[in-house]
Order: C-alpha cells, then structure tokens, then sequence
C-alpha cells in the first residue's frame, strides 16, 4: 500500500489497526463516497446487466499505468504481474474477480489459501461507481461444516450445471478483505434485509467499493509519524542536531532516556547531517501567467478514474500567504523543476500538500542556480529534475531550507 511502517516499530497494536483502517477507507476513497452513515442502500439503483461492472471497479494510477505499458512493450505480463505479490494488489484482483464473474452471471464465489486447508471466505453477491452488496461467512479449518453445508446447498438447488468460483487468497489476504467487509458493514443500515439461504443464517452482510492505489495527500498522511523510534510513544520532536529521527515527548525525562537508548545508533548519521547550510527563498503562491486561473496537479499517484478537483482561481492568488500548518517546526519538502513555466522555477510542496509554492528564478537567479546545482548533483539524483530537503517557514513568503543535507530517511512521494 507504500505506507511503511518500519519492522522494528513500537507502535501499539491500536495505532497500527488505527492506521489500516485509515488506509483502506482511503483506498475505497470512503471520505468522498460514503458523505453519510448508514448508507441508504435501497436507494441507490440496481446495476445494470449491460454494463461491465469489471470495467467500472478497475483503478489505477499513472505509475501503474507505466509500469503495465513498460511490461507490455517488453513482452512481459501486465495487470496480472503488476498486481499481485502483496496481500493489498491481491485484495484488488480479487475485486476484479468478483466483478468479473458478476459479468458472467454468477454470484457466488469461494475464497480458499493456495493448499485449500487452512481458511476460507465464502461470499454471494446480492446484487461510474458500484457499491456491491453481498454476504460473507468466514471458514475455518476447526469447522469446516458450514462452508460444506453452504456449498451442497447450492449445488442441490441449481438449475442446470453449477459454477463455483474459486479464489486463490494467502491468509493474509483474506485477513484483509476480511477486515475491510467489517470496517464496510458498519455502513450497511439497520434495517437493510437480504434474502439470506438456510445456510447463510450466520452470513454478515457488508459491501465492496472498488479498490485502488492510495492516493498522494493519503500517502502523504499515512507516513507521516511512525511514533517514537525507540518506544512507538506519539512524537513530539526530532533530533536538535540532524532532525532525522523523532522522538517521543510525552514528559522531558521520556523523552532524554529514548535518545540516549538510540544515540549508539544514531550518532553516526547524526554527526554527518549536523551543520547544514540554510537559505532563505522568497516564495510564491502562483506563477505570473497562471494567478487567477482554474488548474489542477497530477502526479504519478493521481488516479486515473478521476482527476482531482479543480481549485478556484482565488486560491491561486499571490497576494495572500500560503497556508502555514507546521508552525515553526521543521518539515520534509519535495522541490521539483516546474515544467509548466516558460522560464526555470522550483516548485516546492510538503508531504500533506498542505503548501505548495514556487521559488521564481527571476527573483534571484543567482541562490536558483545554487539549487538547481544541487539537484543535478549527487545529493539531488532523479535526473536532476527534484529533491527532498528539510525547510521551516520564517515568514509569509519566505521558507528556509537545508541546500546541502539529504534526508536520513527513505522518501515514498
């Protein structure tokens, strides 16, 4: 899902449910589709048979995009190879599959790991964005019976030759699509009744959404704090020397005795970052030609079913600051060449894209060129064309930032 989560993380067990939970209403894009809860299901309108629902929950973004494109010149796979390998590309396939046999007619689907014996998900299907209600039961290899029971049923009373779809998942996946119908369910009315068979008394209702790629603000927010390196405790400050690692700060003393406990660790990419040269930019809101204009940023993680809405021209407007959401704490920005410019400027935004502001080359040619020097150096890497570097606001249109000392961390957007 690119939220990384390191494997030595203290994290409490609540945080990291917390932040899975964040992570998959994100990739439903539940904040946009479920604008009210409980859903009012029998109001929305049956789908219809002639329209592929295959086509209509497939997702994606430029990145994938690219990589299915550079598989397929290169003779190699392309969806299949491009989502699978983890528990979350399974999830969507599986999505895909549901939405493919739905195509085909049928309803019903089994969802079993690679050697059939240890889990399995049963599920049927009750009926420019599917919602897909069904009903699920989870199997176990303790007891079986029910999931044998549900299955002779339905081959008793079908009409004709029956078709059981069988879903390869690994047990994480179903452990994943598993948590998602439950974090779904508790969207599904109250009074919201399906016809359920005599072996599906104890089958859950809940619904899909289609599935994709975790968009950049989501990203952005999801990696954002992995808690205290030493003790997962919430962060309250990074190191006074380097700022590359956070620590907790839930009283001083805490806070002294996790540094100490990380310093035989750190102290090496601490000495290394410490005494970084820091300059002053005059910053933007807008490019000259663009102020006042309605416009849009894509990215590599921007969707490919929708693009993202459109501002209004008055949030383009140079007279007024842009947003300061940090304070004068210290913050990750990402600086790229702007390629929307007849002439060089930076474009600078943070993480949550909470700002996002130009560095105008004709404002002082001289420090651009001292940062458009150390982009195509080997501290900048990418061709040249960005860098991630840490900044502070010092003013409404000025923000500091550390030319000379890459970020000690592994950067996801």
């Amino acid at each position: 899902m690119d939220v990384s989560i390191p494997p030595s993380t203290k994290l409490s067990d609540e945080a990291l449910e917390k932040r899975l939970r964040q992570a998959l209403n994100a990739s439903q894009v539940s904040s946009q589709l479920i604008t009210k809860s409980p859903i009012n299901i029998k109001s929305l309108h049956k789908w219809p048979l002639g329209s592929s629902l295959y086509e209509s929950v497939r997702r994606g973004n430029w990145q994938e995009s690219m990589a299915n494109y550079s598989s397929r010149i290169g003779g190699g796979n392309t969806e299949a190879s491009a989502l699978s390998g983890n528990a979350f590309m399974d999830l969507r396939q599986t999505i895909l599959s549901l939405a493919n046999s739905w195509d085909k007619g049928i309803r019903v689907a089994v969802m079993q790991d690679e050697d059939h014996e240890k889990c399995a998900v049963n599920i049927r299907i009750n009926d420019k964005t599917p919602l897909i209600t069904l009903v699920y039961q989870e199997i176990t290899q303790e007891n079986p019976w029910p999931g044998v029971q549900w299955v002779k049923d339905l081959i008793q009373t079908a009409n004709g030759p029956f078709h059981l779809p069988n879903i390869t998942a690994s047990e994480l996946e179903q452990k994943l699509i598993l948590k998602l119908l439950s974090i779904n369910a508790k969207h599904v009315p109250a009074d919201y009744k399906v016809t359920k068979r005599r072996t599906e008394q104890d089958f859950q209702v809940s619904f899909l959404l289609p599935v994709g790629p975790l968009a950049f603000e989501d990203l952005g927010k999801l990696n954002a704090d992995t808690g205290c390196v030493v003790c997962g405790e919430k962060t309250a400050s990074r190191c006074s020397q380097c700022q590359s690692v956070s620590y907790c700060g839930t009283n001083r003393y805490l806070s002294v005795e996790c540094q100490k406990e990380d310093w035989p660790k750190h102290k090496t990419k601490c000495r290394s970052l410490k005494g970084g040269t820091w300059h002053t930019l005059p910053i933007n809101a807008s490019l000259p030609e663009f102020e006042g204009v309605y416009a849009t940023h894509v990215n590599r993680f921007s969707s490919l079913t929708s693009l993202p809405k459109t501002t209004t021209p008055s949030s383009f407007s140079s007279s007024s600051p842009p947003p300061n959401v940090h304070g004068e704490k210290l913050f990750l920005v990402k600086m790229q060449i702007s390629i929307i410019a007849s002439e060089g400027n930076l474009l600078i935004y943070d993480r949550q894209r909470s700002m996002q502001v130009y560095f105008l080359q004709t404002t002082d040619p001289a420090l651009f060129a001292l940062f458009k020097e150390e982009m195509d150096g080997p501290r900048g890497g990418y061709m040249g064309m960005k860098m991630y570097r840490w900044a502070k606001r010092t003013g409404d249109f000025q923000l500091s930032v550390c030319l000379d000392r890459e970020p000690g961390e592994e950067i996801k957007w």
